[in-house]
């Protein structure tokens, strides 16, 4: 999940959002990514609530609260982090991206299939909402949706529509 995340280092514009004034530095958003894919959740945790009563409405420590936390395997409480992260900065794909990830951990593929729909309509050429999207089709049953996720994943990342189509194949789950 990490590998594919691209939040953004928060002294930058990314992907049309400008991060507010007293937002977490690029080098603590590089120790957070680094301590959690070091798998050193705790520590990260630690990191992102001491930054975050700083900076209660910065959205990109509620995203990497939100992947830390779906590392974790607690994917209600990344929904919730996630959904801070939208609420904040509703033009960053990658905060859709990872609701619907948490989304489809927990089973609710029809909302999950609506965040990632949402992170494509910000980037149509972000993979991995792709990827997420015809997985939360296959498992509702859509296999002509999930085949059309498929056919536009094939242009972007061949490794990840390979996947997907297995996964198609099997008829969903992850």
């Amino acid at each position: 999940f990490v590998k594919n995340l691209d939040l953004g280092l928060a002294g930058k514009e990314t992907m049309g959002i400008v991060p507010a004034k007293g937002s977490i530095s690029d080098e603590k958003v590089a120790e957070i990514r680094g301590l959690i894919e070091k798998h050193e959740f705790e520590k990260a945790l630690s990191m992102l609530q001491d930054e975050l009563a700083k900076n209660p409405y910065d959205g990109i420590l509620h995203g990497w609260m939100g992947v830390a936390l779906m590392e974790m395997g607690n994917a209600s409480q990344a929904a919730s982090e996630f959904k801070k992260a939208i609420s904040i900065a509703p033009e960053n794909p990658d905060f859709h991206n990872g609701y619907g990830y948490a989304m489809l951990s927990q089973g609710n593929f029809a909302e999950a299939a609506a965040s990632f729909k949402d992170a494509i309509r910000i980037n149509p050429k972000h993979a991995d909402a792709h990827y997420g999207l015809g997985t939360a089709y296959a498992n509702l049953g859509d296999v002509m949706s999930a085949t059309k996720e498929y056919t536009i994943l094939k242009e972007l990342d061949s490794k990840m529509a390979d996947s997907l189509f297995k996964l198609i194949l099997r008829g969903g789950e992850q």
